[in-house]
C-alpha cells in the first residue's frame, strides 16, 4: 500500500487446526465515495498478510495505517536474535501500542498468528490499540461476517493442511461473492510450528469496473452453487464460533 493513500483493505481471516495456522485474505483495496466522486477499486493484488519469520501478520483499515504498522511488525520480528523469536503476544502489545490516539478516520486493525508454547494463537489487534486472542477462529474487515458463514460451518481443529487451505480459499470467496469490497486476488498462507510457512494465490473476479465486477461475483456465486470450492470427503463436525480467550 502506497504511504499517504486513503485506501482500505477488506477481509482477513486466521484460524487455528491441528497441523497449524492458516491466514488468509483477498487482495482487493478501495476508495470510498466522497461527496463529489464515487467509490472505486483501487487494485486487485495488495498483500494484506506478511510472514516475519515466526509469526504472519495481516491488516485491514486505512492503507497508509497498514504500511506504517507493517513496517512495525517487520522492525519488531527483526529485533529478535536470529535463534529466538518474541513472544506474539509482545508483538500485539506492540502493535496496540502505536495504534493508541489515532484519528477515526485514520485506523488499522491487525491479526498477528503464531505459535506460544507450541500451540497456536491468533491476536486480534483493534483500531484502539485493545487486542484479544483465540486459539480457533479470528477475522476482521468488510467481509468478515460473509467468511465467517463459512467457517462457522466447516472448521474444526481436526483438518488435513490441504483441506484448511481449501477452507480458506471457499471463506474468502464467499465474501467476495457478497461483499463489493471484497475481491482480486486470494492469498492462503499456513504456518506450521517449526516457523515453516507455505503460501497459495488464486483469483477471483479482478475488475476494476464496479458494474463489470458485480457480474463477476454473479458468475462466481454459480460457480459457488455448483460446488466448484468444497472441500471434498468433509464431514460435518463442530461448529466454531470467534472466541477470545482472554
Amino acid at each position: 500500500m502506497d504511504e499517504g493513500k486513503t485506501y482500505h483493505s477488506t477481509t482477513n481471516i486466521a484460524f487455528v487446526f491441528n497441523e497449524g495456522i492458516i491466514a488468509a485474505a483477498d487482495g482487493r483495496a478501495t476508495k470510498k465515495a466522497t461527496p463529489d466522486k464515487p467509490a472505486k477499486i483501487v487494485t486487485n493484488s495488495v498483500r494484506k498478510i506478511q510472514y516475519f519469520r515466526h509469526f504472519l501478520g495481516g491488516l485491514a483499515g486505512d492503507g497508509a495505517c497498514c504500511t506504517r504498522c507493517q513496517r512495525l511488525l517487520r522492525e519488531t520480528s527483526d529485533k529478535a536474535p536470529n535463534d529466538q523469536n518474541i513472544p506474539i503476544r509482545s508483538v500485539a502489545e506492540a502493535v496496540g501500542n502505536s495504534f493508541q490516539g489515532r484519528t477515526p478516520d485514520r485506523f488499522a486493525q491487525c491479526l498477528i498468528s503464531g505459535f506460544e508454547g507450541g500451540a497456536g494463537k491468533i491476536y486480534h489487534v483493534g483500531h484502539n490499540g485493545v487486542f484479544s486472542s483465540s486459539t480457533t477462529i479470528k477475522g476482521l474487515g468488510t467481509g468478515k461476517t460473509h467468511a465467517f458463514e463459512i467457517l462457522k460451518e466447516d472448521y474444526r481443529k481436526k483438518l488435513t493442511v490441504t483441506e484448511a487451505i481449501a477452507l480458506a480459499r471457499k471463506a474468502i470467496t464467499w465474501a467476495c461473492i457478497n461483499d463489493w469490497q471484497t475481491g482480486g486476488e486470494i492469498i492462503v498462507f499456513y504456518l506450521n510450528k517449526n516457523g515453516e510457512m507455505h503460501k497459495e494465490t488464486y483469483e477471483t473476479e479482478m475488475s476494476f469496473d464496479l458494474e463489470e465486477a458485480q457480474k463477476a461475483r454473479n458468475d462466481l456465486r454459480e460457480r459457488f452453487k455448483e460446488g466448484e470450492f468444497e472441500i471434498p470427503n468433509l464431514v460435518p463436525y463442530v461448529r466454531y464460533v470467534e472466541s477470545d480467550d482472554d
